[in-house]
């Protein structure tokens, strides 16, 4: 009589063991999984898919990851974007003050070259300035 027992208590305690185990494999490969992609966006990488056909917890858990990395996909090409416009912008401002400190430059020179005759006494062939 006590072999039957000692053999469905076997029994019972390897199905325990094998539901045990199953059950944690269902529960802990998503979350490695989960955790191996996080580490990739961690190093930069925003093209990271996670893709789980589950309704649980974890799989909501992975959907809102996917959704987090494509809104961060999306911030960095707008800061892109605008980080291009601004480097465009900054060219054309070097260019506009580069010409107007030409200009003023120019400018002060023929004056000076105008006056510097009246200055001296000596009369000056040069042209006035316009």
């Amino acid at each position: 009589m006590q072999r039957p027992i000692f053999s469905i208590a076997l029994a019972v305690f390897a199905a325990a063991f094998l539901f045990s185990y199953i059950l944690s494999r269902h529960i802990t490969v998503p979350l490695v999984k989960l955790t191996q992609a996080s580490t990739e966006v961690m190093d930069g990488n925003l093209f990271v898919r996670i893709a789980f056909k589950r309704k649980d917890e974890i799989g909501r858990l992975a959907a809102n990851f996917s959704s987090m990395i494509e809104k961060l996909r999306e911030q960095f090409a707008i800061i892109e974007k605008d980080r291009d416009r601004l480097e465009e912008l900054n060219h054309h401002r070097k260019r506009f003050f580069d010409n107007v400190i030409h200009e003023l430059t120019a400018k002060s020179v023929r004056y000076v070259a105008c006056c510097l005759p009246l200055c001296t006494g000596v009369s000056s062939t040069t042209p006035t300035p316009t």
